[in-house]
């Protein structure tokens, strides 16, 4: 066979056989890569989970601020009917600490359902951290029962690409050997049709 092309079957073969390879290597990964985009949208709700914890606490917060501003108003309003002195004063005395009354009542509604909220988001992040720690344990799982053979891949992908660039090599230089025979020719005809005469009739002689 014409040595140029077995070194290009030689080439066909080593590439089919990286390609093959490569293959390998990433069906081997699939696990991986499906437990990582499961991370990813576990990552992605443990996010929204505390920030909706966040946002609860502030409104939380905002809530015990207005609780205490209408307590303090309620206290103002008591001191204010222990020192009016006419009927008239005692009914607007009065009807304004209904109404902080009825506030204060609507606070502390407020307050204890922002409780029971902000309990909930607390125990639903713990449980989305839960499953992202889970996740990420099956992850390094699932990393070492394939280190093993994915170190072979890798060691295989490695010698089939040394023989890749060594074949590509020996037909380059094939290739320029084979050009330099051309230019030769080329550059010089009679001197080539010459020799190539003078070699047949010394053949010839024999």
């Amino acid at each position: 066979m014409n040595p140029d092309i077995e070194r290009l079957l030689t080439l066909q073969r080593d590439d089919a056989e990286l390609d093959g390879l490569n293959r390998r290597l990433h069906d081997l990964d699939a696990g991986v890569r499906a437990l990582e985009r499961e991370r990813a949208e576990a990552a992605t709700n443990v996010d929204k989970a505390r920030a909706d914890l966040a946002a609860e606490e502030k409104r939380h917060r905002e809530l015990q601020s207005k609780f205490s501003e209408h307590k303090q108003l309620q206290e103002k309003n008591l001191a204010q009917l222990d020192a009016v002195k006419k009927a008239r004063e005692a009914t607007a005395a009065m009807s304004q600490i209904d109404i902080t009354r009825r506030a204060l009542m609507q606070d502390e509604s407020d307050l204890q359902t922002a409780d029971q909220r902000a309990r909930s988001l607390r125990d639903q992040v713990v449980a989305r951290e839960l499953v992202l720690l889970e996740i990420d344990e099956r992850i390094r799982d699932t990393r070492a029962s394939t280190a093993g053979e994915r170190e072979l891949i890798e060691r295989e992908i490695a010698a089939a690409r040394h023989d890749l660039v060594i074949t590509l090599d020996e037909l380059e230089g094939a290739m320029r050997e084979r050009l330099r025979w051309r230019t030769w020719v080329r550059r010089r005809p009679i001197a080539f049709c010459a020799g190539a005469v003078a070699l047949g009739l010394l053949l010839g002689l024999r």
